[in-house]
This record gives C-alpha cells, sequence and structure tokens, in this order.
C-alpha cells in the first residue's frame, strides 16, 4: 500500500504520532498487567516503525 501526503498532512502525522508516542510510554510505565503492557509495547512498536518510515520533510519554501 503507498500513501501520498502533502508536506502539512506528513508534519501533523508525524505530531500525531509523536504525541501518541508519549502517551503510550505514560501509560505503559502505570501499567501493572502484564498482557496489557505488551500489547502496549507491541503499538509503541509499530508506532516507531511507522515514524521510522515517514520521511522527514524539510519546510517548503515560500
Amino acid at each position: 500500500m503507498e500513501l501520498t501526503l502533502t508536506h502539512q498532512e506528513a508534519e501533523l502525522l508525524h505530531d500525531l504520532l509523536d504525541r501518541a508516542l508519549t502517551d503510550l510510554r505514560q501509560e505503559i510505565q502505570h501499567t501493572d498487567r502484564k498482557a496489557f503492557k505488551a500489547t502496549l509495547k507491541s503499538e509503541e512498536a509499530q508506532i516507531r516503525a511507522i515514524l521510522d518510515r515517514l520521511p522527514v520533510l524539510a519546510a517548503p519554501h515560500a
């Protein structure tokens, strides 16, 4: 699957994933249930993988 994003969309997606990752880390730290923590860590790994594949775009020139 291929997804084409504008610069603004890619920037927004990157910011949203960053925020989700921050929230997920906090939730992982506060979770005592092993199964739930494992699920959260799996989601964290998936978000990191997406962020790694998301190109870091330079600001557009005006």
